[in-house]
């Protein structure tokens, strides 16, 4: 018997508000045995109730358990969200369709709200950010490894650390760093195997294939001089042009392209975009990529939110921030991060020889 749970939310116009409930519906499928976990929203927003429904019977569930990720039993949970169902019991009566009570009232979620309480409280206790004077400025901005490590001490206080994984909070602080955006850290999303794949993939020299030149200059040079990785960007090749043309696709794509053909299993970085990093999964779904790691940045209003969302569905090793946020500078810092994480654990090795 194959379960599925149909995880609804209420639905935002906003798709960044829509993400958090795709995000959920995975972190619950990793701890769960359920076959399927479907996000659906009641209004403004798509799969419907219904539609979700109809995706969970296309994937062969014969058991649809539906539970309304909503707080109070109002007039959606009490009246709109029964109706639905039972119209749908109605043309498909051989498969059972149950509906949960919603979140409601629960020591955990008391639990959760002190925890928020606690978080705000920490970053009050914090000292205020302190207007430079003249003369303070000056020796400051006279000492470029002083800021930099005034800035990630700030990040250090500001941030949640502890929410991360060890080995990538450098990478984490990185991120913060080169965007000025105490915020992102919410929306930084990454695969279980990412750190030890890439990490892996960077000591064996593994190429690296960037979507633009901004993102190619951006990279350290002389760290991957030391561990060997070439370093390539195709988008202005004369044959990745003749592609673009020929097939009616972007260049970004044309340039994908090429480099599955000479690096099916390079480290690929977008900072720019959409539609490269929609090539790169579509091509991994048809076999003919297999990335070492994809670290998906692409930034924009249109089609980056969408794409960073597929790339979180497959099984890749990615690192990747939701929503219209990302860039160049944010998918170098990532890399930056990991080769000087990596060079300093080859000192420190060398010195305990």
């Amino acid at each position: 018997m194959k379960k599925a749970l149909i995880l609804l939310g209420h639905g935002s116009r906003l798709k960044e508000a829509n993400e958090s409930l795709y995000s959920l519906a995975k972190i619950i499928k990793s701890k769960s045995s359920l076959a399927i976990v479907q996000p659906a929203f009641l209004q403004l927003a798509s799969p419907t109730l219904r539609e979700g429904i109809e995706s969970c019977l296309a994937q062969g569930a014969s058991e649809i358990i539906v539970h309304p990720y909503f707080l109070y039993p109002g007039a959606h949970v009490l009246h709109d969200i029964p109706a639905i169902i039972e119209a749908a019991r109605q043309d498909h009566p051989q498969v059972r369709i149950r509906l949960t009570p919603p979140l409601g009232i629960d020591d955990k979620l008391a639990e959760i709200v002190l925890e928020r309480v606690a978080e705000i409280e920490k970053e009050a206790n914090l000292p205020p950010d302190q207007e430079l004077d003249s003369q303070q400025l000056d020796q400051l901005l006279s000492d470029p490894a002083l800021i930099e490590r005034k800035s990630l001490e700030i990040i250090s206080a500001k941030i949640q650390e502890e929410a991360f994984p060890i080995p990538l909070r450098p990478i984490i602080k990185r991120v913060v760093h080169a965007t000025a955006d105490l915020a992102i850290v919410s929306d930084i999303r990454f695969s279980p195997h990412f750190y030890q794949q890439i990490s892996t993939s960077l000591l064996q020299g593994a190429p690296i294939i960037t979507d633009v030149f901004m993102l190619k200059e951006a990279l350290n040079l002389s760290l991957l001089s030391k561990f060997r990785n070439p370093l390539f960007c195709f988008i202005r090749d004369r044959e990745v042009r003749e592609m673009a043309e020929k097939e009616k696709i972007t260049r970004s794509m044309a340039a994908v392209r090429k480099g599955a053909s000479l690096y099916p299993e390079g480290i690929y970085l977008f900072g720019n975009a959409p539609t490269a990093l929609r090539e790169l999964i579509q091509l991994y779904r048809r076999g003919k990529i297999a990335p070492a790691a994809v670290v998906g940045c692409p930034v924009g209003f249109v089609g980056a939110s969408e794409v960073k969302r597929e790339l979180c569905q497959t099984d890749l090793p990615y690192f990747t921030c939701l929503g219209a946020r990302g860039g160049s500078a944010m998918a170098a810092a990532v890399i930056n991060a990991l080769l000087r994480e990596l060079a300093k654990t080859q000192c420190q090795n060398s010195q305990n020889k």
